[in-house]
């Protein structure tokens, strides 16, 4: 399983994450983070899965169910042959698309 992580955030009231991503076939794959004070990834909550189309982009906004501090999130991909073209991720505060706690372009 690919795994595509940051562990170095500090990102206070993120509630909100989005993702530019294209794949060829339809896939499902999983985001999980953890907040200040949690030394590990829970074993329950704080994850949430994504099916994507697959063939073209896709902008997928996904609700974060807290609202504290994000100091690490990892995005699960499953094992596979096909492409994954990954265009951005942003994390939001309050789902604002102009106040961006953090932006990756790749």
């Amino acid at each position: 399983q690919a795994l595509l992580i940051n562990s170095a955030l500090n990102v206070d009231g993120a509630n909100a994450l989005r993702i530019r991503i294209k794949t060829s076939k339809p896939i499902t794959t999983s985001l999980q983070w953890r907040v200040a004070g949690q030394e590990r990834f829970p074993d329950t909550g704080q994850k949430v899965s994504l099916d994507l189309k697959g063939g073209q982009w896709e902008e997928i906004s996904v609700d974060l169910p807290m609202n504290e501090k994000i100091i690490h999130f990892r995005f699960l991909l499953p094992k596979t042959n096909q492409a994954i073209k990954i265009d951005w991720i942003e994390l939001l505060v309050n789902g604002n698309k102009n106040s961006r706690g953090k932006r990756w372009d790749f």
